[in-house]
């Protein structure tokens, strides 16, 4: 245990403390205000593309960095493009020093800066920098994707038949599928060593 009771992890030739825990998740609740749910009223291998990436799983995403969380609560959310946009910083924070993106249907956005392995994060709508290992971060985005996907295939086997699946898949095929290609020199240190 490290101060205020949380559960820190060493960041190695860095002499910094971090937060360990990371969690992703999605709760889908459907349209807010009337619930409405286009998964469950349409053949998801036939809906628009914006239906299926921007309007199933309709929901709020959660993402809690140590004690810090910065989970949405407006309820505008989406499965497949929260999966989108946070497979894309992930991916885009292997060779940048920074990324950001703005939530659909809202001004808000995360923020993230990379300073070696510390991944600093913050949002529009919580206060407060949440700071974390880039290489665990990284593996979370990729487990994440990872169970949700599954989850879909699983229970929604007809949105994978859209063909506008392949944007999704392409979007996050560097995250997905047990490797982390594209995170360039960290490749080996997300697994675990090579």
């Amino acid at each position: 245990m490290g101060p205020n009771g949380k559960t820190w992890c060493h960041v190695p030739d860095s002499g910094f403390l971090m937060p360990s825990a990371i969690h992703l998740g999605f709760i889908v609740k459907g349209y807010p205000g009337s619930g409405r749910r286009i998964e469950s009223e349409s053949d998801l291998s036939l809906v628009s593309g914006p239906d299926l990436i921007q309007g199933a799983f309709m929901g709020d995403a959660v993402i809690k960095l140590g004690n810090d969380d910065f989970s949405t609560r407006f309820g505008w959310v989406t499965l497949l493009d929260w999966c989108l946009r946070i497979s894309s910083a992930a991916r885009t924070m292997a060779s940048t020093t920074s990324s950001h993106f703005r939530f659909s249907e809202s001004d808000d956005f995360l923020s993230f800066r990379r300073d070696s392995d510390k991944l600093f994060v913050a949002c529009s709508y919580s206060p407060g920098v949440a700071v974390a290992s880039y290489i665990e971060f990284a593996k979370a985005v990729r487990d994440f994707v990872d169970e949700q996907l599954s989850w879909i295939s699983t229970n929604y086997p007809s949105a994978m038949m859209n063909p506008e699946m392949r944007v999704v898949l392409a979007g996050v095929d560097q995250v997905v599928g047990g490797g982390v290609e594209g995170f360039g020199e960290l490749d080996h240190d997300v697994d675990g060593g090579a």
